[in-house]
């Protein structure tokens, strides 16, 4: 199933989605929004993406209290697909993204300009 839920994602996308379900878990939520996928990225991501946070200066306890503040329930836990709808468009657009650029498959900077491209997703705000 893992590889169904991941298809098209690298290993470490693919690290930073398992990382954003687990923490939404850990917090209750019922499912991962891209605030946890962003809050995944800053705490595991390395490269393009990570970079560009720090830089953009995003930090992990900014994120989380954001996070938090929206999932307050006793810790769960979640499947790797209890994914929220937008975590499910942003992946899609991740992928074509990647397709676009000629990429073999979607890595985490491809993550992070869907997740800004999208206003309408808990990230952006």
């Amino acid at each position: 199933m893992l590889f169904h839920v991941y298809k098209g994602f690298s290993r470490s996308a693919a690290c930073t989605l398992r990382t954003a379900v687990a923490l939404a878990g850990q917090q209750g939520c019922s499912a991962a929004d891209t605030g946890h996928l962003l809050l995944a990225m800053v705490q595991t991501a390395r490269g393009p993406a990570a970079d560009f946070l720090r830089r953009k200066r995003v930090t992990e306890t900014a994120l989380r209290s954001c996070v938090h503040s929206r999932c307050t329930g006793q810790p769960r836990s979640l499947r790797k697909n209890d994914l929220a709808p937008e975590t499910r468009k942003t992946m899609e657009f991740a992928v074509l993204g990647a397709h676009a650029a000629s990429a073999a498959k979607a890595e985490n900077e491809h993550l992070l300009c869907a997740m800004l491209e999208d206003s309408s997703c808990t990230a952006s705000v």
